[in-house]
């Protein structure tokens, strides 16, 4: 990928946060810039692009987007998008967002993707290497844009970038000196068609991945991954209590995480260290930690980096609210199948306590055998609704858990369970689909869920 885009022309495809960002590198490389979005472009967006002095048409594509030698697209547009067919019928390149700001940067970065944990695990390691000293930025789907790196953050010496399967469909020369892929279930099927070329573009962060570096899986996923047929150095994740030549491990008897680095044997953490809900995020922790060991090519433990201390970004498993003894758990960010199941296994009640689970949303394509089984296992009650609601019934139904019941929407579903709880209960809001049937974000979801555990609070 060239960098010297001086005097050329490039459109951005997509006004959105990093469209934007994008916009703002290549006009400080010396591209003359416009930026084409299909939907409204959101006023602050606007206002920056202004200041910047970018053309840009929002609200419909025209045919003034081709007039460039390169567009460059923004994060998550979808390759069956009409602009692209067209750009390529008029032999204009089309550059990914990694590929294009690969060559601006000078730092190295370590990509960190995966099904679920991967804005937890990226924040994780960010953390880690903050408490060593290290000028470190986190970037991609968490934070800051990757294209405001090279323009906003040029003197970090470590980059975590978060990136998603979108963004890894399109990069092709973007390199990574480290790589983690916390888990693979499916997920954006709508997005790829398939789970195999979902997989596929997952696998790119590892492929991707220089020769010197490594990558960090999970055991059960390195078949599907195609780990064995990679060249540089790649660690597993297991449960147990044996260490292979290049495996981390979480020993559920000892209650720590190892890991063998350089041929030896070294504890990662204690399990009490990580202040985080879930055993899943044990595992995002030791992820995290063991990727810091191998970037910095020594031991690390939790205590050097102050493991306690990391707190979780919002609505990922977080704790909204204890009202009468009933436990309140915010995992809105729970927008698929593997991410709910995950939450129900890994969530404890305590004493004699049980789960009632609140699901729907708008859904991916997915189906819902597994999350069916997962709730008969785990839950004594479901609480459902919005536009999958009954799709979800009808599949709890099939696996043989009658105890749901349907309801109008969140509002509801939160009376419905509070209703239904008694003291160490749990309700946990884990929808396993998307928020947008009803609200703008799983964000906004999760933040009126909230909302409304602190009005029962008020009331009791």
């Amino acid at each position: 990928m060239l960098r010297d885009w001086t005097g050329k022309a490039v459109t951005i495809i997509g006004g959105g946060l990093s469209g934007v960002a994008l916009a703002r590198l290549a006009k400080e490389a010396g591209a003359r810039v416009f930026v084409s979005d299909a939907a409204k472009i959101k006023d602050d967006r606007l206002s920056d692009m202004k200041a910047m002095g970018i053309a840009f048409e929002e609200e419909g594509h025209t045919e003034r987007l081709f007039e460039a030698d390169a567009l460059v697209l923004s994060s998550g547009i979808a390759p069956t998008s009409p602009v692209l067919s067209l750009a390529r019928d008029k032999g204009i390149p089309v550059v990914g967002e990694l590929d294009f700001v690969a060559p601006f940067l000078d730092v190295p970065v370590i990509a960190v993707t995966g099904s679920n944990g991967k804005t937890t695990t990226t924040g994780m390691l960010g953390h880690f290497f903050s408490s060593l000293g290290l000028k470190v930025v986190t970037a991609g789907n968490i934070g800051n844009p990757i294209a405001l790196v090279p323009v906003c953050f040029s003197d970090s010496q470590v980059v975590v970038a978060e990136v998603s399967s979108f963004q890894l469909f399109w990069c092709s020369s973007a390199t990574f000196v480290g790589s983690v892929v916390t888990n693979i279930a499916p997920d954006h099927i709508d997005w790829h068609g398939s789970f195999e070329n979902y997989v596929a573009s997952k696998k790119r962060a590892m492929e991707r991945t220089m020769l010197s570096g490594f990558s960090i899986i999970q055991r059960s996923d390195a078949n599907i991954l195609g780990a064995s047929g990679l060249s540089h150095k790649v660690l597993t994740l297991t449960w147990g209590h044996a260490l292979g030549e290049q495996d981390v491990c979480l020993d559920d008897d000892a209650k720590e995480a190892r890991m063998i680095l350089d041929g030896q044997p070294i504890r990662l953490f204690r399990f009490e260290e990580v202040k985080l809900l879930g055993k899943h995020n044990l595992e995002n922790a030791a992820m995290a930690l063991a990727s810091a060991a191998m970037f910095l090519r020594r031991p690390v433990s939790g205590e050097e980096v102050n493991i306690a201390g990391f707190k979780a970004p919002p609505h990922r498993c977080e704790l909204a609210g204890v009202v009468n003894g009933v436990i309140f758990v915010d995992d809105s960010k729970g927008t698929n199948v593997a991410a709910t199941v995950t939450a129900l296994k890994s969530l404890k009640c305590p004493g004699n306590g049980r789960k009632i689970i609140l699901l729907g949303g708008r859904g991916k394509g997915e189906t819902y055998e597994l999350l069916a089984r997962a709730v008969l296992e785990e839950c004594y009650h479901a609480v459902l609704y919005g536009e999958e609601g009954m799709a979800i019934g009808a599949a709890l139904s099939k696996a043989g858990f009658s105890n749901w019941v349907y309801v109008n929407d969140l509002n509801d579903a939160v009376n419905k369970a509070y209703e239904l709880a008694r003291p160490n209960d749990m309700v946990l809001l884990s929808p396993a689909c998307t928020s947008w049937d009803q609200y703008s974000s799983y964000k906004e979801r999760g933040d009126h869920f909230k909302r409304l555990v602190a009005s029962l609070a008020s009331l009791n």
